[in-house]
């Protein structure tokens, strides 16, 4: 018997929606927490989306994607569906409190209301905006207006070392940029750092299993060097939350205890042979590139001169009202 063929892409979502509740029948539990990733909402048909959504509801999990990243992905919405893409998400019904939306870097304010007001939680990330030429969230008028704002690294550290310390640095310093008024407030060194601890769990999934050191919560703890970190001086009186976030990083990490089971200890790390694996990472990173490799390269120098041509006076279509006043090219008199 002939039928008619699915529609365009039904087959890839059953797929991608059936390969990701497995793995969270398989693998879901305590320490490991399965959620959906669709990338971005220009990837995905309206269908996808709210079959995503109502099958994290049923297994309750969390949903990550990404909108409003680059200025492009702010006019697409424009162009497209004729508003924005965090007012359309809305529309279907796609956003809601298990919802995180990366980046976030070009909302209008009304975009940051309605996020406010659905509850759906933002992963900020500095560094890797900055790297991609992202440009700078308005990290402090979202949490002004009441979202939950986390901070991620999306493995593009400032020092390709995921170091995630000197993210919340970045992330701070960052929020001190000028604005129009001289009494603007700015990001404090807690703030950031209840982004990157407390904030960050409820978006995961575990608001009521981490982010804060209290009884009942997994004992997942960070031990500090602080002598280190403050020499050859600090003020006694100094909130040590700002002297981690200014002097803090990496390596004044002593021990990190996981669920109660010490995993690093005087700087190094217990459970992995951490050479050993540099080592056959550095073996197979550094191997000539095969023809495959070649061609995909070649293939995608190419591509990104489409693409380039294609979003070529994009940024001219919409008018620009930025939060923050960097600088200017003209004088206004």
């Amino acid at each position: 018997v002939l039928t008619a063929p699915p529609p365009p892409g039904s087959l890839i979502a059953k797929n991608f929606i059936g390969v990701v509740s497995e793995l969270h029948a398989r693998h879901n539990s305590a320490m490991c927490r399965v959620g959906f990733g669709p990338m971005s909402p220009q990837w995905c048909t309206k269908d996808l989306l709210l079959e995503i959504k109502r099958a994290a509801q049923r297994l309750n999990c969390p949903i990550h994607t990404h909108a409003l990243q680059s200025i492009f992905q702010k006019i697409y919405g424009l162009e497209t569906y004729g508003k924005s893409l965090i007012a359309y998400l809305e529309e279907i019904g796609f956003l809601g409190e298990g919802v995180v939306i990366g980046h976030c870097v070009w909302p209008t304010e009304k975009d940051i209301g309605i996020l406010s007001r659905s509850k759906t939680g933002v992963t900020h990330h500095p560094t890797c905006n900055l790297r991609v030429r992202n440009g700078i969230a308005p990290v402090f008028h979202m949490l002004q207006a009441g979202v939950r704002v986390g901070l991620g690294i999306d493995s593009k550290t400032i020092n390709d070392d995921e170091d995630f310390i000197q993210e919340m640095k970045v992330c701070l310093l960052l929020q001190r940029i000028p604005s129009l008024e001289l009494d603007s407030p700015h990001l404090s060194a807690r703030q950031v750092f209840r982004m990157g601890t407390e904030t960050n769990a409820s978006l995961l999934g575990y608001g009521r299993e981490l982010g804060r050191l209290e009884p009942g919560r997994y004992a997942d703890l960070v031990l500090l060097d602080y002598e280190k970190m403050s020499f050859p001086f600090t003020d006694p009186g100094q909130d040590p939350v700002d002297v981690l976030l200014y002097r803090g990083k990496s390596s004044h990490v002593h021990t990190v205890m996981v669920d109660g089971r010490i995993v690093l200890g005087a700087g190094r790390l217990l459970t992995l042979r951490e050479e050993e694996i540099g080592a056959r990472l550095a073996a197979r990173a550094s191997r000539p590139r095969d023809e495959r490799e070649k061609a995909m390269l070649a293939a995608l120098q190419e591509l990104r001169q489409a693409v380039t041509a294609y979003y070529r006076g994009w940024s001219k279509k919409v008018e620009i009202a930025p939060y923050f006043a960097i600088n200017s090219r003209v004088n206004g008199l």
